[in-house]
């Protein structure tokens, strides 16, 4: 860990990837059971956890000269060498499942997280000199996705390597996830992560014209 970084934002995974490992040593139990009793069983999530049985129900990856393509398995090269599953990578769900994940993070289900915990999240630790700001493994600001004034200060994003994002914006109540396949067939093709900030304004548009 270089200390020169503190207070600053550094894309890496390692983090999180260290936080499994931390886990497992505290519990003294594999990250997928454990995360499987503590979050997604408390919450009803049901289609949710690592190494997918049924890979047919999995959306194709990247295509590889070594594998062709990469279908339910983790994508991630640091999680598939151990094993599929780890705190940075390896989970698969539904769409279903993953809209009960952040509704629960817009209501601060306190079988999620506690309120101390989640009054945590709404706070900037790390910063960078495009604008970014991100609080404990969550964006809060983020200079690629820019979000315009209608969507609040209190708010969490996330974007995932393959295509996956969501936005939590408690101003305005409002939950977005938006799941794609960004890497298939290659991890080239970054025209979707430009599209985000339109979609959730959109959406947000839509929602304003139906109430009004």
């Amino acid at each position: 860990m270089d200390p020169s970084i503190q207070g600053k934002c550094c894309y890496s995974d390692v983090n999180f990837l260290l936080l499994g490992f931390l886990l497992e040593a505290l519990y003294q139990e594999p990250l997928e059971r454990l995360s499987q009793r503590e979050i997604f069983a408390p919450l009803g999530m049901r289609d949710t956890g690592y190494l997918p049985k049924d890979r047919r129900r999995c959306v194709a990856y990247e295509i590889t000269p070594e594998e062709g393509v990469i279908r339910g398995r983790v994508h991630d090269g640091k999680a598939w060498r151990l094993g599929g599953v780890a705190g940075h990578a390896g989970l698969f769900t539904t769409v279903n499942d993953a809209a009960v994940y952040l509704q629960a993070c817009l209501c601060r289900d306190e079988r999620l997280l506690d309120a101390e915990s989640f009054a945590l999240l709404d706070e900037a630790y790390s910063f960078n000199e495009l604008g970014d700001a991100r609080t404990y493994g969550r964006a809060i600001r983020a200079a690629a996705l820019y979000l315009p004034p209608q969507f609040g200060r209190h708010r969490l994003m996330h974007t995932g390597f393959t295509g996956n994002f969501f936005l939590v914006d408690h101003d305005s109540h409002l939950a977005i996830g938006i799941f794609t396949n960004r890497i298939h067939p290659s991890r080239q093709d970054k025209r979707i992560l430009q599209a985000f900030p339109g979609i959730c304004v959109r959406i947000l548009q839509l929602l304003q014209q139906e109430e009004q």
